[in-house]
């Protein structure tokens, strides 16, 4: 699958992985209600769609998976800078709930959270749109909240970040995040982890620290920031069958369980916290990990009147869970990079040069790592494995030449050695 493929499909699950969660009837309406309106698609441009088209996208991930999403043979030239679907509703969001606002504020907001790219459109143009719209005088509404919960675990879990304490690292001050994702039927924290970056890789290792233990979700809820409204997000989701849902912009409330789960953590683990004694990021996740097995999930729990621990096991011994390999996760996690092999056979990644096989100089090779391993790299051609390749070894290049470790060979007699 080439780029313009992968961004076209990403872009046609996004739309319908709400629906996956949803009855037939349900899934009418939405398609109803995003029916006929503009958005603006990865190396097509402005378009419209109507609800038939949405359903029919719907049945081909059903049946074929994420793949089938890719359009027909066709292009498009051009990329259009209006304002999106997606923009235009962050801005009515944006308007509802800082009127008084300045035009100035609003686009500086968009910069700063990441909707939009430097240059994407100006002041001049994002004023043109509120007043043709009448944005000011449209009062929000209050939407009115109702308390749920799912039948069964694995059919919901939410995932947030909450900003935490300030580290003392080597005498400079760095501050930590969490990560975490709750079960929405038992409030167990299936996967959780303190990092010194709010971003996608952090989401990514938390979400695979989460399905190799409690295995797939049905539906994955999180925050509309930047760090959630990823390709890659949506390309894993889409591949695992996970329906990828998003609240609106600046409804921390909609994600209620998490936030309770933050004050909780707050008052019962950080309160308690003596952070001047902590020096490095696994000793905050050690002290972490501890207080949460046999503190918050072995204490009783009064909005489910049962410890998180035993809502779980005991729900899930009565329903099957989706569970996948750890060599299947382990691919689904691959991150992608390409580098341009130099003339001596090596490659510069994160200031350090590795070896490629030499019948790759001069070439442009992608490099595939797992998001927990970021210094093990593997050259991949039409999707498929060839090299493992490592660090320079000067010492060993001065006296034996390198070949590198090719997979093909792996798979060879067992008798086969290479002694040159």
């Amino acid at each position: 699958m080439d780029e313009k493929s992968l961004a076209i499909a990403t872009f046609r699950y996004a739309l319908i992985a709400p629906a996956l969660n949803m009855s037939r009837k349900e899934r009418r309406e939405y398609f109803r209600i995003i029916a006929h309106k503009e958005y603006d698609v990865p190396c097509l441009g402005i378009k419209i769609y109507k609800a038939a088209t949405f359903n029919n996208w719907y049945n081909l991930y059903k049946r074929s998976g994420f793949d089938k999403l890719t359009p027909s043979a066709r292009s498009d030239s051009g990329i259009s800078k209006r304002i999106t679907e997606n923009t235009a509703y962050i801005i009515a969001q944006i308007i509802a709930d800082c009127p008084s606002l300045s035009i100035s504020g609003i686009h500086r907001m968009l910069l700063g959270q990441g909707y939009i790219l430097k240059g994407e459109f100006s002041e001049s143009t994002l004023r043109n749109y509120i007043n043709a719209h009448d944005l000011r005088k449209i009062n929000a509404t209050v939407t009115p909240r109702k308390k749920f919960e799912k039948d069964h675990v694995n059919q919901l879990w939410t995932s947030d970040f909450m900003s935490g304490p300030y580290l003392n690292i080597r005498g400079k001050k760095k501050q930590a995040f969490i990560c975490g994702i709750i079960d929405d039927h038992s409030r167990l924290i299936v996967g959780a982890g303190w990092y010194f970056h709010e971003n996608c890789l952090s989401l990514a290792i938390t979400l695979k620290q989460a399905l190799s233990i409690y295995g797939l979700p049905d539906a994955f809820y999180c925050d509309n920031g930047k760090s959630f409204r990823t390709n890659y997000l949506h390309q894993v989701c889409g591949r695992l069958g996970i329906a990828l849902i998003y609240s609106r912009p600046y409804d921390s409330p909609s994600r209620g369980k998490i936030e309770r789960f933050w004050h909780t953590l707050r008052t019962k683990f950080l309160s308690l916290l003596d952070v001047s004694s902590i020096t490095t990021l696994d000793e905050l996740n050690a002290k972490f990990d501890t207080w949460l097995q046999h503190d918050y999930h072995a204490q009783f729990h009064h909005g489910i009147n049962a410890r998180p621990i035993d809502r779980y096991l005991d729900d899930a011994r009565l329903i099957k869970l989706r569970t996948i390999s750890s060599h299947e996760l382990d691919a689904f996690f691959l991150h992608s990079i390409t580098r341009k092999v130099k003339k001596d056979a090596t490659v510069s990644i994160n200031s350090t040069l590795y070896e490629v096989p030499v019948e790759f100089i001069g070439k442009t090779v992608e490099l595939r790592f797992p998001i927990d391993d970021p210094t093990t790299f593997t050259i991949y051609e039409n999707d498929k494995p060839v090299c493992l390749i490592r660090p320079v070894n000067l010492s060993l290049n001065a006296t034996k030449p390198y070949t590198g470790i090719h997979f093909k060979n792996l798979t060879s007699s067992k008798g086969d050695t290479n002694d040159d």
